[in-house]
């Protein structure tokens, strides 16, 4: 049975202080269903022997990693939220709890004053208001950092995770926090994976090729309800509000659209990716015991998010994004449940694409 190690260290600098006696690791990414807000991710680390613990404050950056043969399947560096100590009878009863959290966390704390002309892309209004807070907002793709625009706005003391939210919102693209004052953007151009990252296969079907395989032991596939929606609702700010669909399942967003011709395109963006009702894969869930299952690790970074995985299930094969995920660790295993969405909702056209330019397949985007 292969056994992954989970470590964890106060980093300052270039030095390394190991946390030790660690006994569990409870963490969650990102979100569930694939219209939800971007969340902060929060580890909860616990352990035995507080007095071993290295001096910790609110503010201190921690690294977890988990290990395996000398290799690094999964690193995160965060910072110290809170420190609890539950004090037994006895020294040897004594217990700590440790809470850690991401960049998003402390964007969602963070207030600034920032301005941006009409015409910007979602990229330059994001990035000029991270800049403004002192946070550093990455993109992968220069081409593809965003596909929308943005009304001119002052905004004084405004949220940044809010304010974040809204202009991802108005994109439809992805957040993720990374080190404490890091956080990640890609556009909705970038979403554009065409082969699975790996494929769950309960054996029914033959393996696609060149993909990673990993076993799984729990799924739930979703009510009908779920992720579904028959007209949405987008209120840009300045203008007058768009829709798209109708009915009393409403869904309603904001965004930063710099014209009401945007928004209602966004309008019928959001709506295609909640027109779902299929019977699909909700979540999956798999422990790191099974060989080859450390490729859930990389599903669980951040750089995932957004990607795309097979599920094989009594001779039926899905097609699902990964939205999120929770992973629960302690000596004897480490689980993983992923929450996935079915691909069909960014099944956009996209020319000469083998996958994804078929006629009378695709549905197109914006």
């Amino acid at each position: 049975m292969a056994s992954i190690t989970w470590t964890a260290f106060k980093v300052v600098g270039a030095t390394f202080t190991q946390l030790n006696d660690l006994q569990s690791i409870n963490f969650t990414v990102n979100r569930a269903n694939v219209q939800d807000p971007f969340r902060a991710s929060y580890f909860q680390l616990s352990g035995r022997n507080p007095s071993t613990l290295p001096t910790l404050a609110v503010g201190d950056s921690i690294m977890v990693k988990a290990t395996y043969a000398g290799t690094d399947y999964y690193q995160s560096s965060n910072k110290v939220a809170d420190l609890q100590i539950d004090y037994g009878f006895t020294s040897n009863l004594d217990r700590w709890s440790l809470t850690l959290e991401n960049s998003l966390a402390n964007a969602g704390r963070t207030v600034t004053t920032v301005s941006w002309p009409a015409g910007y892309t979602t990229w330059q209004a994001a990035d000029a208001l991270c800049t403004a807070a002192s946070i550093t907002l990455n993109s992968t793709g220069l081409a593809t950092r965003a596909s929308s625009f943005v009304s001119a706005q002052t905004l004084t003391n405004a949220n940044v995770l809010q304010t974040l939210q809204t202009l991802i919102q108005t994109e439809q693209g992805i957040i993720y926090g990374q080190e404490s004052t890091n956080i990640q953007w890609l556009g909705r151009a970038e979403l554009d994976e065409a082969i699975p990252i790996a494929e769950f296969n309960d054996g029914t079907l033959t393996a696609t090729p060149s993909v990673t395989q990993l076993k799984f032991d729990n799924i739930q596939f979703a009510g009908i309800a779920d992720n579904f929606a028959t007209k949405v609702v987008v209120e840009p700010d300045g203008l007058a509000s768009q829709s798209s669909g109708t009915g009393s399942r409403i869904f309603t967003l904001n965004s930063f659209d710099q014209t009401t011709s945007q928004a209602a395109d966004l309008a019928g963006f959001v709506k295609s990716t909640l027109d779902q009702s299929d019977d699909v894969p909700y979540t999956v869930g798999a422990t790191l015991s099974e060989p080859d299952n450390f490729t859930l690790l990389a599903l669980v970074l951040g750089s995932d998010i957004g990607g795309f995985v097979n599920v094989v299930l009594r001779g039926v094969r899905y097609q699902a994004v990964v939205n999120g995920a929770t992973v629960s660790a302690d000596p004897s295993d480490t689980r993983v449940l992923l929450n996935l969405t079915s691909a069909s909702v960014y099944n956009f056209f996209r020319l000469n694409s083998a996958v994804y330019g078929i006629l009378d397949t695709s549905k197109l985007g914006f």
